[in-house]
């Protein structure tokens, strides 16, 4: 094969070389990264204020507890109270989410990946558990003392 030159004005290029511009995929591959790096930290957080928001509903409820353990309901009928009640909210959130969660996709039904039925089942379990000692916790005075407690 024959080395012809290519004329450019003001140049002589024997072979042509071709550069390719990166930036963009540059910049793709940097917000990959952020979305790898950000996953895990906006999960846990998801977790965490799915969490504590439970945990507020049941210790702002306080006197609704000392109303039932004056009306004779025993500690653990009073949590498994507030941990069905909550729970159930919960669940109810994760089930509308999953609803919903194809519609905004676009009908793709692809977004149900283990990592969000994972996170799912972990939500449920740390509300469970937020709630179930947020109920204890409520429920450590005595019940005389809390109806008599102002706001």
């Amino acid at each position: 094969m024959k080395r012809r030159a290519v004329v450019v004005p003001g140049e002589i290029v024997l072979d042509p070389v071709f550069r390719m511009d990166t930036t963009d995929a540059d910049r793709l591959y940097r917000s990959h990264q952020l979305l790898n790096t950000m996953f895990p930290i906006s999960i846990a957080a998801a977790l965490i204020l799915g969490t504590l928001l439970p945990i507020l509903v049941v210790l702002q409820s306080q006197q609704e507890a000392a109303v039932f353990r004056a009306l004779g309901w025993p500690k653990r009928a009073v949590t498994l109270r507030y941990v069905l009640e909550q729970g159930l909210l919960c669940l109810v959130g994760i089930l509308l989410a999953f609803l919903v969660l194809p519609a905004i996709n676009g009908g793709d039904m692809t977004v149900f990946r283990p990592v969000l039925l994972i996170y799912a089942l972990a939500h449920l379990l740390t509300c469970m558990a937020g709630i179930a000692f947020a109920s204890r916790l409520a429920l450590t005075k005595s019940p005389m003392a809390l109806l008599q407690a102002k706001e």
